[in-house]
């Protein structure tokens, strides 16, 4: 009686196993790539709530440097968690979707692109780090959310004149024909605050 017990346990364990490396990976951790082609993950992307950036990472065959950034970047918990905050991830072969590739540039594998819906906002070619990527990620985040240079000044603080220093040539023109640099004739220069 307890060997079928021990017979129907070992199977069971077994199917919990290949279930496990399905879901997980050969690695045994979490992949942080979504089961979509790239027009799938984009718009699952724009239509999440909130809208998730996608991760794009184009891989090839026999491409040692992809295979390596997959074991140390890609199913790295940091990794994994700065993806499931703020985007969702897709892999595309390159080889099976070069319209894509094309379209966005890639040039060297792995390549490793961030976009906004789809407006890039970073491209990483070659082998990287999970510290450089994600750096990367986050500094391409901070400029797409800076003010822009046109944003209206407050009505508590007036505006500040440019902090420009006119450069003067040998023959006393300031480099710009005559005008020196940031006047022109018709308007006289500014006081400095």
């Amino acid at each position: 009686m307890l060997k079928p017990l021990a017979y129907l346990a070992a199977f069971l364990l077994l199917i919990g196993l290949l279930i496990a490396i399905q879901y997980a990976g050969p690695s045994g951790r979490a992949s942080v790539f979504v089961s979509m082609d790239f027009d799938a993950a984009q718009a699952a992307a724009v239509r999440s709530s909130p809208p998730k950036l996608l991760v794009a990472v184009f891989v090839g065959d026999d491409c040692q440097a992809c295979d390596k950034m997959e074991q140390t970047v890609w199913s790295d918990p940091r990794m994994a968690e700065w993806v499931h905050r703020r985007a969702l991830a897709v892999r595309i072969h390159r080889a099976t979707d070069p319209g894509h590739a094309r379209a966005l540039g890639v040039q060297t594998l792995p390549a490793a692109i961030l976009l906004d819906g789809k407006t890039p906002l970073v491209k990483i070619e070659g082998a990287a780090g999970v510290r450089e990527v994600i750096d990367k990620f986050d500094a391409a985040l901070a400029n797409r959310s800076k003010p822009a240079a046109t944003e209206p000044q407050r009505e508590d603080k007036p505006a500040e004149p440019p902090l420009e220093k006119p450069t003067t040539e040998p023959d006393g023109t300031g480099g710009t024909g005559g005008t020196g640099g940031a006047t022109s004739p018709e308007s006289p220069p500014t006081a400095s605050p």
